[in-house]
């Protein structure tokens, strides 16, 4: 039966294997100085990583987020174009000119010029 008590007693285990690890890299790292050089090399090199991974996770999220921003724009835009054309403003007409709808024809001149 996998109980509370055995989870319990593995994670312990997991958790004093990996401190166990670490303080005796850190031992050996202390007398050999080789080796504490190879480990913050290492230690460096992944932090690294990691950054730079988070970087690019982070842009492309950015990306993502302003690309359908777009594609959300523009499906508003075509709502109205179709369903409530005296909502159209100059910014949805300059979206609908770009994807050739039929609409964009039909632009007022006072919206064009951005007085309206």
């Amino acid at each position: 039966m996998n109980d509370y008590a055995t989870t319990r007693a593995a994670e312990a285990r997991r958790l004093t294997t990996a401190a166990t690890l670490v303080c005796g890299l850190a031992l050996f790292a202390a007398l050999v100085p080789a080796v504490g050089h190879a480990a913050n090399l290492a230690v460096g090199v992944a932090l690294g990583l990691v950054l730079a991974v988070l970087a690019v996770r982070c842009l492309a999220r950015w990306a993502r987020e302003r690309r359908e921003d777009r594609a959300d724009a523009l499906i508003a835009a075509r709502w109205r174009a179709v369903h409530a054309p005296h909502l159209l403003d100059a910014h949805d007409y300059a979206q609908l000119t770009v994807i050739g709808h039929p609409s964009a024809r039909l632009v007022p001149t006072a919206v064009a010029e951005g007085v309206a």
